[in-house]
């Protein structure tokens, strides 16, 4: 955009099988568009026709083309605590609970009493199922390879330069830690960075950065 230094829109010249990998192409000058703050606020190629955001730049709704929608809550912190995904007349929600330390603990899903999901430093623990998943990362902590306590691998994935993933196979577990070990969103397609959402394949986020992250 004039003046600002903001992407508009991504042209693609390449042609054949693999040309729309990745990039949504056939994408118009006015793809994206922004807020005064600078915070995304459409992308038309992922079908975002709305992105609202709090006092802190925080997204809070994302509203789809289709009529489907995205809320997240935070804590006074800024982490994020809930997010609840609006398809027609049902709602999945997942919650999040943090230790002293900050990190993750725990996650529920769909209204859950108890955690699904017990995470720790190596891995996590499927509640419902008992069986213990350990991750096995790169040097920039991003989750390559995972296997369960009897040794089988369960998930791989391999990314691009910048994070987005090239190619990813799961068999089990829960499989939503990716990119720097944080929360691969599959509704927006992008990876969760506590201070921003983040497009790998873009190489850039939703929202202002905060500095307190």
């Amino acid at each position: 955009m004039s003046g600002r230094n903001q992407l508009t829109h991504i042209t693609d010249a390449a042609t054949g099988s693999n040309s729309n990998e990745g990039v949504r192409t056939g994408q118009t000058s006015t793809n994206y568009a922004y807020d005064g703050n600078g915070n995304l606020t459409r992308d038309n190629a992922k079908g975002i026709t709305s992105i609202l955001y709090d006092w802190r730049n925080l997204p809070t709704r994302i509203v789809f083309s289709n009529g489907n929608f995205l809320d997240y809550f935070y804590n006074a912190e800024g982490a994020r605590i809930e997010k609840a995904f609006k398809v027609g007349g049902n709602t999945t929600r997942t919650e999040y609970e943090y230790g002293i330390n900050k990190n993750l603990v725990a996650v529920y899903d769909s209204n859950q009493t108890l955690p699904k999901y017990y995470y720790h430093e190596f891995g996590y623990l499927d509640r419902v199922t008992n069986v213990r998943y350990y991750e096995l990362k790169d040097n920039f902590q991003s989750n390559r390879v995972v296997i369960n306590q009897s040794g089988a691998v369960t998930e791989r994935t391999d990314y691009f330069a910048y994070g987005a993933i090239r190619e990813t196979a799961q068999t089990a577990g829960d499989g939503r830690f990716k990119f720097l070990d944080k929360e691969q969103d599959e509704e927006t397609g992008t990876t969760h960075l506590k201070a921003r959402e983040y497009d790998g394949m873009l190489q850039l986020g939703f929202n202002l950065k905060r500095i307190n992250n």
